[in-house]
């Protein structure tokens, strides 16, 4: 297939039961396989992933490529993108589902907005327990029965007001909410690291290269859910208090530098606090009980001094809403 309008990027490793549930949430639904290609890049798994994905090559529009070894997971997630032949590339994870209906809702969204050059969906957390329920191989038609085809969006001037609490959870994160023009991805090279906790980079491969390519350019906010976003399925969900304090701060740093500022920056930087001070009284509790992946509470407590603004809000907001989950106060 060439230059297909979308590339629907997924890196996998290890993850057959998940993987063959993922591509029929999306071959169910293409109606228009001209204009999508399905990428897999399997990161050398030693499980049954290859004889999953190779039930899946009947389809002209699906290409699989097995790394010669484990390259780590920011390499493989690279690798995939750059395998892309698409306009733009959409990277989901491999236990990431795609609801019924939205790959035609997102080409029509993207025809008809060729000037802007990223698009960023909502997700609906879907627990594994949830999932385990349903039949398998799971399907998306199952859980939503009346597909939704036509997208609520929200049109951004500038791509870093997604940074905002009102679009992102975790700092556009959430590497399968967006949709982005490779020709500008390709733009940035960034050299992650094998060891995923070895850096930003590492962690976050898109956000970096996101950071230094995409503020001041228009963005489109998808209301709409898009994709079910399987939860507690991944091996390093241990590790996430870790990633919480020591990345995050990381992240809006690359962001600060490439322009983000004043109110949003400001906003970023309450949101980070209250994000990362459940798991800080973790730390504080427990102590670090992982010595390779080391968090300095020196340096946390020391950005909060420094920004003290920020640190007041934010813990005005933390034991606000501990007061009202006490009392069992709800929100009206």
């Amino acid at each position: 297939m060439e230059n297909p309008l979308l590339s629907i990027c997924i890196p996998t490793y290890n993850r057959a039961k998940y993987l063959r549930s993922n591509l029929l949430s999306i071959f169910s639904q293409v109606r228009h396989p001209e204009l999508v290609e399905v990428v897999v890049s399997d990161n050398h798994s030693t499980d049954e992933t290859e004889a999953v994905a190779r039930e899946f090559l009947k389809y002209e529009n699906f290409r699989y490529f097995r790394q010669e070894e484990n390259i780590g997971p920011a390499k493989n997630f690279l690798s995939n993108v750059a395998l892309a032949k698409g306009e733009y590339c959409w990277i989901i994870g491999d236990d990431d589902f795609i609801l019924q209906e939205r790959i035609e809702s997102i080409l029509q969204l993207i025809g008809e907005n060729p000037d802007v050059p990223f698009f960023y969906a909502t997700l609906l957390d879907f627990p594994m327990e949830k999932f385990e329920k349903y039949r398998q191989p799971f399907q998306t038609l199952l859980y939503e029965e009346s597909p939704v085809t036509t997208l609520e969006v929200i049109h951004l001037d500038k791509f870093e007001e997604l940074l905002s609490s009102k679009y992102s959870i975790i700092f556009l994160g959430e590497v399968m909410a967006g949709i982005f023009r490779k020709s500008i991805w390709d733009t940035y090279t960034i050299h992650p690291d094998k060891n995923m906790f070895a850096s930003l980079e590492s962690i976050y491969p898109h956000c970096v290269i996101h950071a230094h390519t995409l503020i001041g350019r228009k963005a489109i906010f998808i209301k709409t859910p898009v994709t079910l976003a399987l939860s507690g399925s991944r091996d390093w969900y241990d590790k996430l208090d870790y990633i919480l304090i020591v990345y995050m701060k990381k992240l809006i740093g690359v962001y600060r530098d490439n322009g983000v500022k004043g109110a949003l920056l400001r906003e970023c930087y309450v949101k980070y606090i209250k994000t990362t001070i459940p798991s800080v009284l973790k730390y504080l509790k427990h102590g670090n009980k992982n010595p390779q992946l080391k968090v300095s509470l020196t340096n946390y407590f020391f950005f909060l001094l420094t920004h003290p603004y920020s640190t007041f809000l934010a813990f005005a907001y933390f034991i606000k809403s501990r007061t009202r989950r006490i009392f069992g106060i709800r929100n009206s």
